[in-house]
């Protein structure tokens, strides 16, 4: 088995037929394909058994609502395939992703994870896709920050050896999970690879779990506060400045919006000022907590004023 595509399910009822057939109707055959039933109350886990019951590749799983990283843990505890790649039950895979993949992986055996293009599908249709220039990395900070990862940090645009992986798994029982395995995915990883094959396509779900994130939120921040304790909340040796100050502004606004949201949660810590755009600015002259406190204040004035 060479590719295993780990397929969580949850009241997806409309939009799992569309999932499933895009990877039938791939050109390469030598997959599996896991389904997991995450204790769904709708017509997904009748869907699942009728897909298992037509092709022998496909195997479903029923198990109690344990959430998606659960989920997927399942899948990867039962995976046969030498790669594993997720996907989520709302999106699909493009013609001839998992050939092109497959093929790469053949041609690139150091690689032990490699990310490819995907194209983002808004609500009203909208599209937008994100392609990468091929090159590798064995330096997992300088992937992480030359890439922006942290603005695509998805599990689902990813491929992944299996014995790399290991005894790897996804944190269960928080919100935004991808982000926060993915220091424990990029430390199982020897090489990085970069590929401009392969189109996976995330469709907009406004009843998806990050459109609902709400308080939530806050588990995004822990996962960035983890990840800034792994580099040491200053720029990394061979990372430009520049790059670190973007990192930190993307995160800073997640810190805002859990501090409107939330209440006084702070996590994330200034140790040198940056500047850049205005709102690093009023950290660097008035610190974390009263440039969310006032980020609060303006956000709520203008709500107030609609």
């Amino acid at each position: 088995m060479k590719i295993s595509v780990i397929i969580p399910v949850y009241r997806v009822e409309h939009t799992l037929r569309r999932c499933v057939d895009s990877i039938l109707r791939q050109d390469f055959t030598d997959w599996e394909m896991i389904l997991v039933d995450d204790g769904s109350d709708d017509a997904s886990p009748q869907i699942c058994d009728e897909y298992a019951a037509k092709d022998p590749r496909i195997r479903t799983v029923h198990q109690p609502n344990r959430g998606l990283g659960a989920a997927r843990n399942k899948g990867m505890d039962i995976a046969r395939g030498e790669l594993i790649m997720f996907m989520d039950s709302d999106d699909y895979m493009g013609e001839g992703t998992l050939g092109a993949l497959a093929t790469y992986m053949d041609r690139n055996k150091d690689v032990d994870m490699a990310e490819f293009p995907f194209e983002r599908i808004r609500a009203g249709g909208q599209s937008e896709l994100r392609t990468f220039t091929p090159r590798t990395y064995t330096d997992p900070i300088a992937y992480f920050f030359k890439e922006e990862v942290y603005a695509h940090s998805y599990a689902c645009n990813k491929i992944y050896r299996r014995s790399t992986l290991g005894n790897v798994r996804f944190v269960e029982r928080k919100k935004f999970e991808d982000m926060l395995t993915l220091p424990r995915f990029l430390k199982a990883c020897r090489k990085i690879g970069m590929t401009s094959v392969g189109r996976y396509v995330y469709v907009n779900n406004p009843n998806g779990i990050t459109a609902k994130a709400g308080k939530e939120l806050a588990h995004l921040l822990e996962a960035h506060a983890a990840m800034m304790d792994i580099i040491g909340w200053e720029c990394p040796q061979g990372i430009r400045e520049k790059l670190f100050a973007r990192y930190y502004a993307h995160v800073l606004n997640i810190q805002i919006d859990v501090y409107r949201l939330v209440g006084r949660k702070m996590l994330l810590i200034r140790r040198k000022r940056y500047f850049g755009t205005p709102k690093l600015a009023m950290v660097a002259i008035l610190g974390v907590e009263r440039t969310c406190r006032i980020m609060k204040t303006i956000y709520k004035t203008c709500k107030n004023n609609r």
